[in-house]
């Protein structure tokens, strides 16, 4: 019998699982989702407004992002394990929208993708451009990290969580910003009781 996982994370996961068909199979993944944006409330749209011309994967992401469907998903779905990776919260960051809510800032354009949801941006947060751009990120990604792991001991109670973290310092090098915020990411979430595949 296959494991059944669920990513929460980028390409470089999913690739994991994807030479490894014979004993694993992926029941959901969500690319380049920013936790706080995980966990974020859902934004309004108008789905008729979307552009019929984009991709169906890009589509798929941007939806995703609106909808903030992923933890009913998870339920449905009650994988064996889920796999995470904060690449999006190291190098994309989030928008915080006039209404309260978070979307990951992984498109170039986000009012040309968003332009059927009449999103008003208030502010843009990174995670690794300043040390206190840091803090203030990290504030908002610990709260919703720690929320998340309230919903998986509540709701996906057989689920083991794996912190994804090896193959990303192989590509941004131990001495950048970047690999540092992502290893304090790694650290907080094997504290909250996580583990880790380093």
């Amino acid at each position: 019998m296959k494991n059944r996982v669920a990513i929460i994370g980028s390409d470089l996961s999913r690739e994991l699982f994807d030479k490894s068909k014979s004993n694993f199979e992926v029941v959901l993944y969500r690319k380049n989702l920013s936790l706080i944006s995980l966990m974020a409330k859902a934004v309004d749209y108008n789905f008729n407004q979307l552009d019929k011309e984009i991709s169906f994967e890009k589509a798929e992401q941007i939806l995703n992002e609106l909808d903030k469907e992923t933890l009913s998903s998870l339920i449905v779905a009650q994988p064996d394990l889920l796999l995470l990776d904060f690449y999006s919260d190291v190098f994309h960051g989030v928008v915080e929208t006039q209404d309260q809510s978070f979307l990951t800032n992984s498109f170039e354009n986000m009012a040309e993708v968003y332009s059927f949801s009449h999103i008003k941006i208030k502010r843009i947060l990174n995670s690794n451009h300043s040390v206190q751009e840091f803090i203030n990120y990290s504030s908002l990604w610990c709260k919703a990290f720690n929320l998340f792991i309230e919903f998986v001991q509540k709701y996906l109670p057989n689920t083991v969580i794996l912190i994804n973290s090896i193959e990303f310092f192989k590509e941004i090098g131990f001495n950048s910003n970047m690999s540092q915020v992502w290893q304090r990411f790694n650290e907080y979430a094997q504290k909250k009781g996580t583990s880790s595949n380093s």
